[in-house]
């Protein structure tokens, strides 16, 4: 197998869902536990199955559902329902599981019994760890570490090696499972209460959560086996399903800058964004970027093509407002772009990371809703492709770019769904009492889960008109004039008039009078009245509630303290609520970090990630049940 890689490897035409555009921001410039912790926060949190009552259209990552998953992720593209063996590199049915010759597993490539892995958790079906394996040889394995056999055995001529202690995989996938237990030391870190993993230079490491051989899996990524279509494929897939990736696919120079002594490039390429972020083939999409520790900038360009491995077109980026900026032209339908920023300065070249997308043959929200009160479409059928902003017992809104008219409501109790899945679909346009939605879906699609949602678009009450409906809005500094009626609707007020606030069967939030708060959510039209539809426990911020002192506050535990990069929040009180909200202001009570937490997490401990943070005082808050625990704390 012929292995390619160029700087970055993402995604690949055999996946409709992209890797987004931004994904890694906040990597650039990182290197060792600083880099490691970046990429931790980033890919943890994916969705998995927990119980019976955490269900999601089968999309939850499950042991059980692994081998569904396998007929895409590892499909042998030359015979229809047949999967490759990871360890065989042969060609089997991919539905003949069990436990005889030439039936398959589920391997665990991190060994399951490296630390006990609990099933009902995320990490026992972690579909990144888990590959096909043709049953005999698995068992062969076992739980062996992986290193270089020198006077071992051939196992039946797979080029497989293997010792008394320890195991080497044929080399077309050296490469795979040194990343592949990259990403879980990365990803299982001893964080809110799950397993600890770490890859170590040894061997004979079970039952420790620990995984060998360091030495092997690192020149297995960086020199004998880089990423090639079929893992970059792979990678893809299981994003679709699992809502996370394996970084190392898409970059395996960071093994060598976490485990190795490479440096990150000197010209640091951040904050890349595209717009709209949906793309249809009616519309060419913006890509921008900020470049900073460069001097001498003789150009910034944007790289892009149709595969991944050759990216044929650049377009000059311009600066504006701080950004540079460049245009990919409209593409037809059913196309997929990759893409790089690149910044020539000072005689050197400096590349981004690479992204892509994919383009839909569905038509822009903004054009269904169009320019008056009406949409030109009513009573008409269109399809249309966006993220879910905010899921309902009876419907659903979704957004597709950040731009005004891009947002519209979904008529739709039966297909349930998430905020931050991107779904697809098709129904009849009409406007009901001045709210434009789509009702009758006929089609619908589940193109990928916990994709990042757009950030909120900053209005004032003087702004509230069909140019914001249905979209993603947020209200700051209001005051409470009115408390909730009998059907939940209250009212605040930023001096440019009142609008009502509703508590939905999503969250309710019981305000105080004359309270002042932040305040973001669906803007929508009921019974011919603007008002902002709750979705979530993080839609509603008291403005000066970090100044109120709790007698909470000392059993709030915050380690380390003064800290650099991360802290751990702990706390062991027992709640009057499953979950709540983690906060950081600065100490003028502006809103740094917010984020939404199970709170039995933490009774085992809960890391932050401050590394965006500058250094000096900071106050953390926790907010739960209309309560709010706060504590000071430094970073050095």
């Amino acid at each position: 197998m012929k292995k390619l890689f160029f700087l970055s490897i993402v995604v690949c035409s055999l996946s409709v869902a992209a890797q987004p555009v931004g994904y890694y921001n906040g990597t650039e410039g990182l290197r060792g536990e600083a880099l490691k912790s970046k990429l931790n926060q980033i890919i943890s949190g994916h969705y998995f199955y927990q119980s019976s009552s955490v269900w999601f259209n089968n999309n939850y990552a499950s042991y059980y559902n692994a081998k569904n998953v396998f007929l895409e992720s590892d499909a042998d593209p030359d015979i229809p329902g047949n999967v490759i063996c990871v360890y065989r590199g042969l060609s089997y049915d991919g539905n003949n599981y069990g436990t005889a010759k030439g039936t398959l597993n589920r391997e665990h490539i991190w060994a399951k019994s490296h630390g006990a892995f609990p099933e009902n958790a995320a990490v026992y079906c972690d579909y990144h760890n888990l590959r096909p394996s043709e049953a005999s040889i698995n068992n062969k394995k076992s739980n062996l570490d992986f290193d270089w056999v020198t006077n071992g055995t051939e196992y039946e001529n797979s080029g497989c090696y293997y010792s008394s202690n320890a195991w080497e995989p044929r080399t077309p996938v050296k490469g795979d499972i040194g990343r592949t237990l990259f990403y879980m030391d990365t990803r299982y870190a001893g964080i809110a209460g799950e397993l600890n993993l770490t890859v170590v230079n040894s061997l004979n490491t079970y039952p420790q959560p620990r995984h060998g051989k360091l030495d092997a899996l690192y020149e297995w990524n960086t020199e004998i086996d880089l990423p090639d279509f079929f893992e970059v494929n792979r990678n893809e897939v299981i994003y679709k399903y699992q809502g996370n990736r394996n970084p190392y696919i898409d970059n395996p120079y960071w093994v060598e800058m976490i485990w190795g002594d490479r440096n990150p490039a000197t010209v640091l390429i951040g904050n890349m964004a595209q717009t709209p972020l949906v793309a249809t083939a009616s519309n060419p999409v913006e890509i921008s970027a900020t470049v900073s520790n460069a001097s001498n900038i003789s150009s910034v360009q944007l790289v892009w093509g149709y595969s991944f491995d050759d990216l044929e077109n650049s377009e000059n980026m311009e600066l504006e407002a701080g950004r540079w900026l460049a245009q990919i032209p409209s593409q037809p339908q059913n196309t997929r772009i990759y893409l790089r920023v690149a910044v020539n300065s000072n005689g050197t070249r400096t590349e981004s990371v690479q992204y892509s997308y994919y383009v839909y043959g569905t038509m822009p929200i903004a054009k269904v809703r169009g320019n008056g009160d009406n949409s030109p479409y009513e009573n008409q059928s269109v399809s249309v492709t966006g993220i879910v902003t905010a899921s309902y017992s009876d419907g659903y809104y979704i957004q597709d770019d950040v731009n005004t008219r891009s947002g519209i409501y979904i008529y739709d109790g039966y297909h349930k769904t998430m905020i931050g899945n991107v779904v697809q679909l098709t129904g009849t346009v009409t406007d009901y009492y001045g709210l434009t939605e789509i009702k009758s879906v006929s089609s619908y699609k589940l193109l990928q889960i916990k994709v990042p949602l757009p950030e909120p678009l900053v209005i004032n009450t003087g702004k509230v008109s069909k140019n914001y409906q249905s979209m993603f809005v947020r209200l700051n500094n209001v005051t409470c004039t009115a408390l909730p009626d009998n059907n939940g609707n209250w009212q605040v007020d930023d001096g440019y008039g009142k609008i009502l606030v509703h508590n939905s069967s999503a969250y309710s939030f019981s305000p105080t009078m004359n309270q002042k708060y932040d305040i973001q959510g669906i803007l929508t039209y009921y019974n011919n009245v603007w008002r902002i539809e709750l979705r979530t426990a993080g839609d509603v911020d008291a403005a000066n509630e970090i100044y109120q002192i709790d007698n909470l506050s000392n059993k709030m535990r915050l380690l380390p303290n003064p800290a650099k990069t991360f802290i751990i929040v702990q706390m062991k009180d027992e709640f009057p609520v499953p979950t709540g909200t983690l906060r950081i202001f600065s100490v003028d009570g502006k809103l740094h970090y917010s984020e939404e937490i199970v709170l039995q997490d933490l009774t085992e401990g809960y890391r932050v990630d401050i590394d965006s943070l500058s250094s000096g005082s900071w106050i953390f808050s926790l907010k739960y049940a209309e309560k709010v625990v706060n504590k000071v704390f430094i970073i050095k």
